[in-house]
């Protein structure tokens, strides 16, 4: 199967991607909105790393630097661990995720140890959003 970028998706890659990405749209609408622009802690900073993610990008145009996609996930991942029931941290975090496998890694291991990072916060998003009023796993 051939991914976004024509490049071959791993064997288990294409149903990573596409929990990632169903389990951000469906929590998205239940982060609240965030604090005021200049708000400090683990979110602001992955906030920034996630707008400097493609500033730097390889030889070919094509790949970014996975640095600081790498930065962004550690503050959010920061995030989450500061306030686990924090919805907009978590979305977050797998949206780098996301960005990580398809956009910022340069190898096949690096993709699947993202993807497998990626699978334990679903995973764990899915038992958090059990336990939250008004959301459709409720």
């Amino acid at each position: 199967m051939q991914g976004i970028r024509g490049r071959r998706m791993g064997r288990g890659r294409a149903p990573v991607i596409c929990i990632s990405i169903h389990l951000v749209l469906l929590l998205a609408p239940f982060a609240p909105p965030s604090a005021e622009p200049g708000r400090g802690g683990a979110l602001a900073r992955g906030d920034a790393a996630w707008r400097a993610r493609a500033e730097r990008l390889d030889g070919e145009g094509r790949l970014a630097d996975p640095a600081a996609i790498e930065s962004a996930i550690q503050h959010y991942a920061e995030a989450v661990a500061d306030d686990p029931d924090s919805l907009e941290a978590r979305w977050k975090l797998l949206r780098a995720f996301h960005y990580s496998i398809d956009f910022a890694s340069r190898s096949e291991e690096a993709r699947m140890a993202s993807a497998e990072r990626a699978i334990e916060v679903a995973k764990t998003s899915i038992d958090r959003l059990d336990a939250v009023e008004g959301t459709p796993f409720d």
